[in-house]
């Protein structure tokens, strides 16, 4: 069954030297542009109110260039 999507709560966008910041009535989450634009706190203002994330994201990648491989990490 489909449902149809309507969203009726905007989302505020937030930028500063830091990074960004989306909000609306129900969640917040913040990226930090030092750790290349991860997530660095999720919160439900409905639940806790608290950072849902235990640590911030973050992610590797292995790319192979002229047979030698570089490590990028994203955190």
């Amino acid at each position: 069954m489909f449902r149809k999507f309507n969203p009726q709560v905007p989302v505020a966008i937030l930028e500063n030297e830091t990074g960004l910041t989306l909000k609306n009535d129900f969640f917040e989450v913040k990226h930090d542009s030092n750790a290349g634009g991860c997530p660095v706190s999720i919160l439900f203002k409905n639940g806790s109110g608290e950072n849902f994330l235990q640590k911030p994201v973050f992610s590797h990648i292995a790319l192979k260039k002229d047979e030698q491989v570089i490590f990028y990490r994203q955190s």
